[in-house]
């Protein structure tokens, strides 16, 4: 086990400021109550809140998804919370703190990419059940905890599965419900950690049901279909394992490539924007809707150009060239013709990473921000869904 999270800028804090705990946010507490004036807790003592650097990227993934009418609540709640957050940094520097009314609020950046992949290496159950991000998010709180013993540290959800995994193991976790947060439980042990991930390891295995998707076939909806807007219609098999049986089945997802919004490429009214998925379990249904409505949702994330590092993306290089365009450089487009006169010079050379060099090397982007935006490029187009590609996750219900 090694440090791989800064956290010298913590660390000042509770030397010069002796605060009372340290909470670590889920993205899915700030959306819910992104005012930060009212964040508090009712224990005496002041708090350091830490937001990871995913719940930027998180939150901007869930205002721009456009896969569900269901969806929009979550869209208008991310939407309002980036704005609270793009005002609360104008008030000081968020990874060296800013404070407020509670305490503190501090932004952790990421670890260096190859430190993080070999922690998340060991974890794999994890990240195939939860994703790389909330292992990530417990791997900030196991390092919080090793790293500041005196002060109890707790990790903040509002995702029941997560807080069960978590509570069952011995970590210290807060099911979120509203601000001011009531009735931590502030009696804490020093835990051994790689025994903790280590046995929710095998807790996933045994309680969670192993999927593996694979694409077969890809191609363009017919006009009569696609009602004037482009649509993609994916087809492909899997097979739902539970330790001890396999449930083969086919899946198919219609989408649009384009069902991202932006300012510049806003979504087209009525039904044809939006994807459709279909499974068929071969005559066997005897599943929790639980199970079969989380196999649904990790298959229609793949429709859009998701946050989730290692995840498949069904999209064209086209739209993909358009998502990213607007991500990475919409300071510089300034309107939707110029978007596709660019996206069309990355189309014309053939190979979208050479042409996104050529492209980002030519603004007024300095040469860390180019290297930046280029690995993430490159890193994106490394995970378009291919024919034959098996998509590996687990589901915990």
């Amino acid at each position: 086990m090694q440090n791989i999270f800064d956290l010298s800028k913590i660390n000042q804090i509770i030397e010069n400021n002796h605060p009372a705990r340290i909470l670590v946010l889920d993205t899915n507490v700030l959306m819910d109550e992104p005012d930060t004036s009212i964040w508090g807790v009712t224990q005496t003592g002041s708090t350091i809140f830490l937001l990871s650097d995913s719940v930027i990227h998180e939150m901007e993934y869930i205002r721009h998804r456009h896969d569900s009418r269901e969806k929009t609540d979550s869209q208008d709640k991310a939407d309002k919370a980036v704005k609270q957050l793009a005002s609360l940094f104008k008030q000081g520097n968020i990874t060296d703190g800013i404070a407020i009314k509670a305490g503190w609020i501090v932004g952790v950046p990421s670890p260096k990419q190859d430190d993080l992949d070999t922690e998340l290496a060991q974890f794999d159950d994890i990240v195939k059940a939860f994703g790389r991000y909330d292992t990530k998010m417990l791997l900030l709180t196991r390092e919080c905890g090793l790293s500041f013993e005196r002060i109890p540290v707790f990790f903040v959800t509002k995702e029941f599965n997560l807080f069960n995994v978590a509570e069952m193991n011995g970590i210290s976790c807060h099911l979120h419900k509203s601000f001011p947060i009531e009735n931590l439980k502030i009696g804490r042990k020093l835990l051994n950690w790689d025994k903790v991930l280590n046995d929710i390891q095998d807790k996933i295995k045994e309680t969670s049901f192993e999927v593996e998707a694979t694409m077969t076939v890809q191609r363009t909806a017919p006009e009569w279909l696609s009602e004037g807007q482009e649509q993609i219609i994916v087809e492909g098999q899997g097979v739902v394992k539970d330790g001890t049986k396999n449930f083969p089945f086919l899946w198919t997802i219609c989408f649009s490539p384009g069902n991202f919004t932006t300012s510049l490429n806003p979504p087209k009214q009525g039904t044809s924007d939006l994807p459709w998925i279909h499974l068929d379990f071969l005559g066997y249904d005897d599943f929790e809707k639980n199970l079969y409505d989380s196999i649904v949702d990790r298959l229609l994330d793949s429709t859009s150009p998701n946050f989730e590092e290692h995840t498949p993306i069904l999209q064209t290089t086209k739209s993909l060239n358009e998502v990213l365009l607007y991500y990475e450089l919409s300071k510089n487009i300034k309107s939707k013709k110029e978007l596709k006169k660019i996206c069309d010079f990355v189309e014309k050379t053939g190979d979208p990473e050479a042409g996104w060099l050529e492209l980002i090397a030519g603004t007024d982007l300095d040469y860390f921000q180019v290297v930046k935006v280029f690995l993430h490029v490159t890193e994106t187009f490394d995970r378009c869904w291919s024919i034959g590609e098996p998509y590996h996750f687990r589901v915990v219900v």
